[in-house]
């Protein structure tokens, strides 16, 4: 019903990946799929020049429990595009993505505030499809 509908959310690695707020951003991203009610997709993305892809590599190895059963990329801040839309960018202000696109972006430059920034994207994704239902009931054809 709501495959018509980008619910997507991109998050740079470098912000909390071996950092103490690791658990805390794994946590509430799980939690963000508890609380969406459709499928939706979460985009990581690094910065080559600035993080080692030997902790990307470890990073997904860790959680690959929960990144089996979703909808997750991994992709490196070169080869992401214009065409690389998205719901929700949580950003750092320090490293920008040159060529992002998204409707709604959250920025921050710890990795702390990212479950700050999960909580809106719950909230936002949750508006959008429900009001897009409404519209989906209240537009059925009368007899």
């Amino acid at each position: 019903m709501y495959q018509r509908f980008n619910i997507s959310l991109r998050l740079p690695l470098h912000l909390f990946v071996g950092e103490k707020s690791e658990q805390m951003v794994m946590d509430k991203i799980e939690e963000c799929y508890s609380k969406i009610n459709t499928s939706w997709t979460l985009k990581f993305w690094v910065d080559n020049a600035t993080f080692d892809t030997d902790a990307v590599l470890e990073f997904s190895k860790k959680y690959k429990d929960i990144f089996k059963q979703h909808r997750v990329s991994f992709k490196s801040k070169s080869n992401i595009n214009v065409n690389d839309y998205v719901l929700f960018d949580i950003e750092d202000p320090n490293n920008p993505l040159p060529n992002a696109s998204s409707r709604y972006t959250y920025k921050t430059q710890v990795g702390e505030l990212i479950p700050k920034g999960l909580d809106d994207y719950t909230k936002i994704s949750n508006f959008i499809l429900s009001v897009n239902q409404r519209k989906i009931e209240t537009s059925k054809p009368s007899r």
